[in-house]
């Protein structure tokens, strides 16, 4: 049974279900896309993290999210100057606001809430240069469809996304039993990959290297 591209998904749940129904055709896209986003909200791995670039208004406290964003990891800061970047502290909206409570007054952006509103980040202090600014963020994946076969659901979580599909199936169907069942092995195979996730982030422990070939100041070596 393969799940790796949209056809292929779509020919296993008419093969499990045996049902060559118009109806059912055309439900079997729908089911596909609640399962796309039941899964962008249950999984834990770094396959739906991104890396976006944006730059800073001078001026403008506000930096817009990403298209497809759905929650901030990271936020980062490039100061030509120093020709580093910095990682901007997240903190909540209201705490900004009373750091910085006068937005025409700019500098060097320290903080960052991503709780500003829906569509925006929030930088304090106000931005006094148009600095490059990366979000590591959780993103949205592009839809599979007969136009776009695979995505990284597809290509590494294609059992999950199958019992994920089938709950639905079984739910648009209301047979219960079907759908207790499904659901059943889905929490086992999300489990499982949440697992992958948990030790693709694992810190083993090995001391952290000085590529410089200097003092190791992350380990204080001397």
């Amino acid at each position: 049974m393969a799940y790796d591209s949209f056809n292929a998904l779509v020919q296993s749940i008419k093969d499990v279900n045996e049902d060559d129904s118009q109806e059912f055709a055309d439900f079997v896209p729908n089911a596909i896309r609640a399962a796309e986003l039941r899964l962008t909200k249950d999984i834990d791995t770094v396959g739906l993290k991104q890396n976006v670039e944006v730059t800073a208004t001078a001026g403008q406290r506000t930096v817009s999210k990403p298209v497809g964003f759905r929650l901030v990891h990271d936020v980062f800061v490039y100061d030509s100057d120093t020709q580093t970047e910095y990682r901007l502290k997240i903190m909540p909206d209201d705490y900004l606001r009373d750091y910085w409570p006068q937005p025409l007054q700019t500098g060097f952006p320290r903080y960052v809430a991503t709780d500003y509103d829906k569509n925006n980040l929030l930088l304090a202090p106000t931005p006094d240069d148009a600095y490059p600014i990366r979000i590591n963020m959780m993103a949205d994946e592009t839809p599979i469809s007969l136009s776009n076969q695979t995505n990284y659901f597809t290509q590494y979580c294609g059992e999950v996304l199958f019992y994920a599909t089938m709950v639905e199936i079984k739910r648009f169907a209301k047979d219960m039993d079907g759908t207790s069942f499904w659901e059943t092995a889905y929490q086992s195979a999300i489990k499982a990959l949440n697992n992958q996730g948990r030790r693709e982030r694992r810190d083993d422990g090995p001391p952290p290297a000085n590529p410089s070939g200097g003092q190791n100041t992350l380990s204080g070596d001397k």
